[in-house]
């Protein structure tokens, strides 16, 4: 793999990052990274160009993301720890705390990893049955999915039209949205939007805070009790 071979993949992967509003760094980042694990390496047997660049595009993001793309476990060609894969039992849902800056994109986040979730999350374990070799095959738009159950929470009662904008990209991609309006406590919405998942079968809740510009105690707090009476998982 030479650098003219993959410098336009690389170019419309840096422009998709930052058209999706990942930070320049990051991008740059991910990108000089998945350069140097393809530049100069053969493609191998059974597998395309395209599907060796995938591949190494994935073991970058893993690495950037705290996994470990060198460990292999019988075979397995995802390392990203079983309790993120599955979704949560019935009366036990997998609980996301979104918290961040003003701007950051929260709200939008939101709504674009609700749709992930619910459709397009890739299924680990069934592709991880199929063997290496068939594995290896595959391209991500043929990865196997899995389909979660997803509740989009509105804990954002500061900002203006933040309810709205979180109940229209809700209805944007039909996934449900808990508010209780801008006079609730952030924290009651968090907790009372958990017990709704449990009564209803969600097995994933996405809750959305309101941003911080400055390191401020009281809504860094709001946070803390948030956490604590949710029991968010990262």
């Amino acid at each position: 793999m030479t650098e003219n071979s993959i410098s336009t993949a690389l170019k419309e992967v840096r422009r998709a990052l930052l058209d999706a509003d990942v930070n320049l760094g990051v991008a740059d980042t991910l990108i000089e990274g998945v350069k140097k694990r393809s530049l100069g390496q053969e493609v191998i047997k059974g597998v395309t160009a395209d599907q060796q660049f995938i591949k190494a595009m994935y073991d970058e993001l893993l690495d950037m993301m705290g996994g470990d793309s060198t460990i292999q476990k019988n075979g397995s060609m995802s390392n990203i720890p079983a309790s993120t894969l599955v979704p949560g039992k019935v009366g036990d849902p997998s609980v996301i705390l979104l918290a961040g800056l003003q701007g950051a994109g929260k709200t939008t986040a939101a709504g674009k990893l609700a749709l992930y979730l619910k459709e397009r999350e890739v299924d680990y374990d069934a592709v991880n049955a199929m063997g290496p070799e068939a594995a290896s095959q595959l391209l991500t738009s043929r990865m196997p999915t899995r389909n979660r159950k997803v509740l989009l929470v509105a804990a954002d009662v500061y900002r203006p039209a933040a309810i709205s904008q979180l109940e229209i990209l809700g209805k944007s991609v039909n996934v449900d949205v808990f508010s209780m309006g801008t006079e609730a406590d952030p924290v009651d919405i968090a907790v009372k939007a958990v017990e709704k998942a449990k009564a209803e079968g969600y097995d994933t809740v996405l809750v959305d805070t309101a941003g911080r510009q400055v390191i401020d105690a009281d809504l860094m707090d709001e946070l803390k009790r948030i956490k604590s009476a949710g029991k968010f998982c990262f």
